[in-house]
This record gives structure tokens, C-alpha cells and sequence, in this order.
């Protein structure tokens, strides 16, 4: 009404929002020594205090709510006095009003579910990363049709992932990894405070949720349609234990009939969705009305065509909580539309699951291959770490030991000598491979990166202990060690956070390009100059710990 008026140029208000002006710039220095506290200007010495940082987390995640909340009341406040005119202009607000739940109305339609995707960043996302990737290797794409590169065409995309299946030719069989997002719990609809996450890994055969739920594509529902086209589809569940609870199962034992399925594009956008508000254990109200009212919105709600009345543990309902559960169902594209903004995820328990970046889970993508005990892996760790703290390889040490009883050792130096000795490292590779600290450049007592790191790889054990045969993990840390090309040394002394420059650069130039692709050549080339030696490693098979 405030902002209205001063449209209006009522000097009372005009006064009014003078006054609060001047207040605002009499407490600048204040709120400036609060900005300092919570940005931590000043580091004070010795260990960071938990009490503060846990007091900061809160403060400043229920500080940006706060504020981004405000944002779009007073802006719907001032779009009805201004249509209705402080009043002045009853018949035209009333028309605008009709219109507006008019539009309210055609929004609640299933048909409309499409636009809670749509509208987001997610399809445009995928669009790029298809014309990008998957259209370069696209044969039509060397015509003269084919030069436009703004547009996906034929051939840039697999309709269906049931239909992606590089394996049979010879090539990898793909596990995409994306995070199904849970901070709420479906029983007790109380907040989720520990991951606020699950991995899902899809592939052509089916999907995963986290280390117990699996499930296979199964036929096309509609009569006539092939498996490789974009229509829903059953899933058959895998159960572990007859009777128990499972997200591909409702409370009579019926599995999914018409699940979503997504195209090959759709889940590599949503594998690599890094930015909106659901990121797994990093979520915060603050953080999710800020991008859901940027549109910074690259996940995905997919449906899984089980609704949640029909799961087992859905609660009595009370006439009120039966009303209350009525209106958002009622009106689903907004319902799903403010969980999102307001970082309410149900995760694999209702009908619509946001999924997003497989990396808000686990950033390396190996998690999934634990849990499946693939004997040899390699990893290669090219995350946003400009201070080697390898955080991402810490969360998965945490997460094999927590969920598989899997523990992630280093291999012993004596070990790489006495391959050496036996012939089973050549000199090449002997020389690539160091230890964890060997990865870290050196630094000051304050910090400060003072030198190039030693090596660029480290072998670990990953040792069950269940018992049974180990597994072997190659690990690739983006770094330089100082022998790189002239190039990539003049690209590092110009630009010092490289090779961990922020992922919101999302424009790189040729100089940029062409230093991170050199580098991961130089990285790679030498470790796999013989590549036989990562697979003639004997791996040893260890009895169960009880």
C-alpha cells in the first residue's frame, strides 16, 4: 500500500519512507559489523567454534527466508492496490481478480503438470547438454541442416532411456546418477535434518534407490508402442525381503503401472542439475526461495504414478488434515511448485519425486559401483576444491563405511614397491602414483598454497567387511604438479584458482577450454601409457569380520 501511495504522491508516505531511509543509513555501520560476523571478515585464531558456525547456519538461513519471502508479498500487495487503484478502481480490480483465478483454475488441471518442468531451466539445460555431447556424434549433424546447433534435431537424443544401450555395440554400460530429494518424513511429515537425500541411479535396465530399492523397466502401457518411445511405463519391483516397505510398491503389493519415462537427455540434464533448490543435504529455506523465485530451477518432479494414500503408513486423516490434504491435490502444479520453494521433499514416498544433481548425494558417481562391488574402479575427482580439502572423496570414504560396511584404505607404499619390483608397475605408472598427502600441494601456516602438488593419482583398497573379494579404485585428483605445458602454466599463473575454478562459470573461452581438456591429458596419459597394469593387480579376498 506504501509502494501505491507513493505512486500516487501522497507526501505522508513520501515522508514516511524518507524517514526510514535515514534510519537505514544511521544503522549502515551496524548492520555492516553484522555482515562482518556472519561473512567472517577476520578469522580468529584457532579452531573454528561448532557453537558459532551451527549459530551462523540458522541465523543466516532463517535471515534470507525472512527476506525472500517478503519479496513477493509486498510485490503481489502493490500489484492489486495498483490495479485496483487504492480503491478508486473496484470494476477493474474485480476483472483482473477473475482472471487471475481463472488462470488459477486451467493451472490445477492434470493436464497442466507439464509446466511445473517446463517452466523451469531444466528443459533448456538438457537442450544444451544434448546439442553439446550427444549431437556431437550425431552423423545428421555433419549436413547442412545440421549447422544449426541453437536447435536439437533427430539423432541428438534417445527417446527413451529403456532405449539407450551403448553396451550391446561395445561400448559402457551407463549408470546415471541423480539425487532424489527428502526433507520431510512421510509418516511423521516432521523435517529430515541428516542427508535430506537418496542417490537414484538409472540406467536402460531400470533404476536404484539408495543401497535396497531396485526396480526393471518393464512393457510400454499403451498397445502398439515400442520400448524405445517416450510413453509411460510398469516397473517391476525388486523386493529384498517379502513384506517389507518399498517405494515401487503400494499397500496392496501393486507396483507402478505408468511411470514417467524420460528421455536419454532429460536424465543428463537432471545428473548434472547443480543449481535449484533441492541439493540434497545442503538444503535450506533461504536458499530455495531464492532460486525458485530466480527460476534457478534445474531439477525435475517425476512421476511415479503411485500415489501416496495407496502406501503403507499413510496416516488417518481428520476432516481438517483430510481438507488440508484435498487443496494441494487439488491444485498440484502450485502445490509442487511451493514444496519446492519452501524445500519440502517428500523423496521415493509420494507420487512426485524431485530428483536433481547426483552430486548433492555423492559427487564422484562411485557410490553406486560400491554398492554393486565392481572389482576395479576409477575415479576421477575434477570437483570445485581450490583448497584440497577432498571433501568429495571424504564423503564417500563416510557413506561406503556408513550404508555397504565398506572401508576405503589407501594401498601402503610397500605395496606399490613390491608391484613395481614384480614388473606389475611399470616406471611410468610408478612415478604417477603417490600417496593421499602426495596429492596436496604444500602450504603456509596460514593456508596459502605455496607449491605444485606431487602427483595426480593414489590407489585405494576398498576392503568389505562382510567378506569377499576387494575392490581396486584408481584416484584422479584435478592438480597440477608443475610439469605441465607451457600453456596450461601460463593459464595457471593468470588464473590462480585453476584447475578448481567455480562451476558458475558457465561460458569458457578457448584458452580456458583448451587447458582443462590438455590437463586432463596430461593427467591420464602417462597413468594409462600401459593400460594393463590397473588390471593385472591381484585382488585379494578377505574372510568376514563379525
Amino acid at each position: 500500500h506504501g509502494l501505491q501511495q507513493l505512486v500516487a504522491k501522497n507526501q505522508t508516505y513520501t515522508k514516511a519512507f524518507a524517514a526510514f531511509a535515514a534510519g537505514f543509513v544511521a544503522l549502515a555501520p551496524t548492520a555492516r559489523a553484522l555482515a562482518s560476523f556472519f561473512i567472517g571478515g577476520n578469522r580468529k585464531p584457532g579452531p573454528p567454534s561448532t557453537v558459532e558456525r551451527l549459530f551462523k547456519h540458522a541465523a543466516m538461513a532463517g535471515i534470507l527466508a525472512a527476506i525472500l519471502f517478503s519479496v513477493p508479498l509486498i510485490f503481489y500487495s502493490f500489484a492489486a492496490h495498483a490495479v485496483y487503484q487504492g480503491g478508486s478502481a473496484r470494476t477493474v480490480g474485480l476483472i483482473a481478480t477473475l482472471l487471475a483465478l481463472v488462470l488459477s483454475f486451467i493451472l490445477r488441471f492434470p493436464k497442466a503438470f507439464p509446466f511445473v518442468n517446463r517452466s523451469s531451466l531444466a528443459q533448456t539445460y538438457a537442450a544444451r547438454l544434448a546439442r553439446a555431447y550427444l549431437g556431437a556424434s550425431n552423423p545428421l549433424r555433419r549436413r547442412p541442416e545440421g549447422a544449426n546447433i541453437t536447435e536439437v534435431m533427430a539423432g541428438d537424443d534417445v527417446a527413451s532411456i529403456k532405449n539407450y544401450r551403448p553396451h550391446e555395440a561395445g561400448g559402457p554400460f551407463h549408470l546415471i546418477n541423480t539425487t532424489v530429494n527428502q526433507t520431510i518424513d512421510f509418516n511423521s511429515q516432521r523435517g529430515n535434518r541428516d542427508r535430506k537425500g537418496d542417490v537414484l541411479a538409472v540406467s536402460c535396465l531400470g533404476l536404484s534407490i539408495g543401497e535396497d530399492y531396485h526396480g526393471f523397466w518393464a512393457d510400454p502401457v499403451e498397445e502398439g508402442a515400442s520400448a524405445g518411445q517416450k510413453r509411460p511405463h510398469a516397473i517391476d519391483p525388486i523386493l529384498r525381503t517379502t513384506g517389507g516397505e518399498h517405494p515401487l510398491i503400494d499397500e496392496a503389493g501393486n507396483p507402478p503401472q505408468r511411470a514417467e519415462m524420460l528421455s536419454l537427455r532429460q536424465w543428463i540434464g537432471i545428473s548434472g542439475a547443480a543449481i535449484g533448490p533441492g541439493r540434497g543435504e545442503t538444503t535450506q529455506l533461504g536458499t530455495a526461495l531464492l532460486y525458485g523465485q530466480a527460476n534457478l530451477r534445474t531439477g525435475y518432479w517425476w512421476d511415479s504414478s503411485i500415489n501416496e494414500v495407496s502406501r503403507d503408513g499413510f496416516p488417518q486423516l481428520s476432516f481438517v488434515r483430510r481438507f488440508l490434504y484435498l487443496l494441494p491435490k487439488l491444485f498440484l502444479p502450485q502445490s509442487l511448485l511451493i514444496k519446492e520453494w519452501t524445500a519440502r521433499y517428500p523423496g521415493p514416498w509420494e507420487r512426485h519425486w524431485y530428483i536433481s544433481d547426483g552430486g548433492f548425494f555423492e559427487n564422484t558417481g562411485a557410490y553406486e559401483l560400491i554398492r554393486r562391488r565392481v572389482p576395479r574402479l576409477i575415479v576421477g575427482d575434477d570437483s570445485t576444491d581450490p583448497t584440497y580439502e577432498l571433501e568429495d572423496l571424504a564423503n564417500l570414504v563416510r557413506k561406503a563405511r556408513i550404508d555397504f560396511n565398506a572401508c576405503i584404505e589407501p594401498v601402503p607404499v610397500e605395496s606399490l614397491a613390491q608391484w613395481a619390483g614384480a614388473g606389475l608397475l611399470g616406471p611410468d605408472q610408478r612415478a604417477c602414483l603417490g600417496t593421499l598427502e602426495d596429492l596436496k600441494p604444500p602450504k603456509d601456516a596460514d593456508g596459502n598454497i605455496t607449491g605444485p602438488s606431487k602427483v595426480h593419482a593414489t590407489l585405494f583398497w576398498v576392503r568389505y567387511l562382510s567378506g569377499g573379494r576387494r575392490s581396486l579404485l584408481l584416484y584422479l585428483k584435478s592438480s597440477v604438479t608443475g610439469d605441465e605445458t607451457a600453456d596450461i602454466a601460463n593459464y595457471h599463473s593468470t588464473h590462480r584458482e585453476y584447475p578448481h575454478e567455480s562451476i558458475a562459470d558457465q561460458f569458457f573461452e578457448e584458452s580456458q577450454w583448451e587447458s582443462y581438456r590438455q590437463l586432463g591429458e596430461h593427467i591420464a596419459s602417462p597413468v594409462f601409457k600401459n593400460p594393463d597394469w590397473f588390471w593385472s593387480i591381484p585382488l585379494p579376498i578377505d574372510p568376514a569380520i563379525r
